[in-house]
């Protein structure tokens, strides 16, 4: 149950960097250093579900780790947009890392290192 709803969020994560880096166009009609940031956003959230995908599928202690760390790192980068621009996506987005970095502190600290 917990490996579904992992992998929800981590689908959730990447359909919003998709749609993201989708909607550029339509946000900016001028394409600017302001759009080439918005939808690097989107697509730094693709990356990070890619990440999470590989943290599921391996047993690596390393993979884990820096899942974790692009986790909460990503949190952090999501909190200071917050503070910029309280909109409802940026809301989604913070729910959807809290989880995966729960997740993925989860998943580290039941995991063992493989010598």
């Amino acid at each position: 149950m917990k490996t579904k709803i992992d992998y929800t969020f981590t689908v959730l994560l990447i359909v919003l960097g998709v749609c993201h880096t989708s909607f550029t166009p339509i946000f900016y009609k001028v394409f600017d250093l302001n759009a080439l940031w918005f939808a690097g956003t989107g697509m730094a959230f693709v990356f990070l579900g890619l990440i999470n995908i590989s943290r599921l599928q391996t047993t690596g202690m390393l993979m884990k780790i820096l899942c974790s760390i692009s986790n909460a790192l990503a949190l952090i980068f999501c909190i200071l947009i917050f503070l910029k621009m309280a909109q409802p996506q940026v809301f989604i987005s913070l729910f959807i890392l809290l989880i995966l970095l729960g997740f993925s502190l989860f998943d580290l600290r039941s995991s063992r290192a493989i010598r």
